[in-house]
């Protein structure tokens, strides 16, 4: 599989994807950790900005995505939604360091594919829900 990663409106309607949402204002560079995470993966990850928290964006996110994982960024952190489970973010963390969002965006990407999530996080730790 082929990834991909961009803005959603450079990204092809059709294919399916995970969206990450990143709070209005916040600096562009922070979305572009992510996307390594998911081209890890295998798994496109398309992004835009919205208003918001980190859990409300990963929420909306979540359903809008065809892959339904959605990412949601604030200044303070990030979140993952699942269009399965509403309602509530399945993983929150905080931080946005580089190395926390690209491990982001392999979560996420491994969630979308029903793999299991990757053993410790990115700091060499246990993973660790916030």
């Amino acid at each position: 599989m082929n990834a991909w990663f961009g803005r959603k409106d450079e990204f092809p309607a059709e294919k399916p994807s995970v969206l990450l949402l990143v709070r209005d204002g916040l600096d562009e560079s922070l979305a572009r950790h992510v996307g390594p995470g998911c081209e890890e993966e295998g798994v496109p990850l398309c992004w835009d900005y919205q208003d918001g928290r980190a859990e409300e964006l990963s929420s909306s996110a979540s359903n809008r995505s065809r892959l339904e994982v959605g990412i949601g960024l604030d200044a303070e952190g990030s979140s993952i939604s699942l269009l399965k489970i509403p309602g509530v973010s399945y993983i929150r963390r905080k931080g946005t360091a580089p190395a926390e969002l690209r491990w982001i965006g392999q979560v996420a990407a491994r969630l979308s594919k029903g793999e299991p999530l990757p053993v410790g996080d990115n700091t060499g730790g246990g993973i660790r829900y916030e």
